[in-house]
């Protein structure tokens, strides 16, 4: 009988599959975690809306905020909004979460909004090789035990 060769076609594609959907659900598992841990962490505060423009982009908005922090500094932060055009306009008032160790991560509305979504669709996907890659190794065990 002829040893089986571990790094075959046969072998290989379906181990790398199942490794790339387990690195995507690890990937959809971390975002969730550190969205979890920066909201836990976060401040909140009122920002003014300073200057609202084209970005580069042709359907980009960008926003201009600034804001004050915990230790009484006022801040900055510019913000895309995702649209070609925006409702905000300069003087307006925003709800801002911001990290009070690193004020570069300034969240203008909920994060979990932004991340969960993308994170849904990592797990999803990374699920789904798993699954059916398992799914297809079975179904060519049974072929195989049933046809010997």
């Amino acid at each position: 009988m002829k040893p089986k060769n571990v790094f075959s076609f046969k072998f290989f594609v379906p181990g790398f599959t199942i490794l790339f959907g387990l690195v995507l659900v690890v990937l959809a598992v971390m975002r969730v975690v550190q969205t979890e841990s920066f909201i836990n962490r976060a401040e909140q505060t009122t920002g003014t809306v300073i200057t609202s423009r084209q970005g580069i982009v042709i359907w980009d908005a960008v926003v201009t905020v600034s804001f004050p922090d915990t230790k009484g500094f006022t801040r900055k932060a510019e913000f895309e909004t995702g649209s070609t055009t925006t409702s905000l306009k300069q003087g307006d008032s925003l709800n801002l979460l911001y990290d009070s160790e690193d004020t570069s991560y300034v969240y203008f509305g909920n994060p979990r909004l932004k991340q969960y979504p993308v994170a849904g669709i990592y797990f999803f996907l990374g699920g789904c090789l798993i699954f059916f890659t398992l799914r297809r190794l079975r179904e060519g065990t049974a072929k195989a035990e049933t046809s010997a």
